[in-house]
């Protein structure tokens, strides 16, 4: 029985990665408007980036403040924030900032699925 569960659920796992996987290619980001605000996203998409997380573990909009180092020097301030990012009615593209020791950038990709919003690429850059 546990055998069995175990191959269904790696299945299952295997179909969404998959399903997920085919639609990187399907992003059609030339029908998309620039994003100004973390606000103009789908609260589902906020909610993935932590938008309503306070503190270091939140995320700032473009523009505010977020804490570029590894210096914490106000605990209330992100450690990311939005850069720059297009949207379209089922394709999300955006570059977000890290503080820290390692400072970086990354872009992220949503797409909206049969099953919600869903993460399909992180680049760190």
């Amino acid at each position: 029985m546990f055998k069995f569960l175990f191959v269904t659920l790696l299945s299952g796992f295997y179909f969404i990665a998959a399903q997920a996987q085919a639609q990187i290619s399907s992003c059609d980001i030339s029908r998309a408007h620039a994003l100004a605000s973390l606000n103009e996203l789908p609260a589902e998409v906020q909610g993935l980036l932590g938008r309503s997380l306070k503190g270091v573990s939140g995320i700032a909009d473009m523009n505010e403040k977020f804490n570029p180092s590894d210096v914490i020097w106000d605990p209330a301030i992100p450690m990311r924030r939005l850069v720059n990012g297009a949207a379209s009615d089922t394709c999300i593209r955006m570059t977000v900032e890290h503080g820290g020791r390692g400072y970086y950038t990354e872009q992220l990709e949503f797409h909206l699925t049969v099953h919600g919003w869903v993460k399909v690429a992180e680049i760190h850059g």
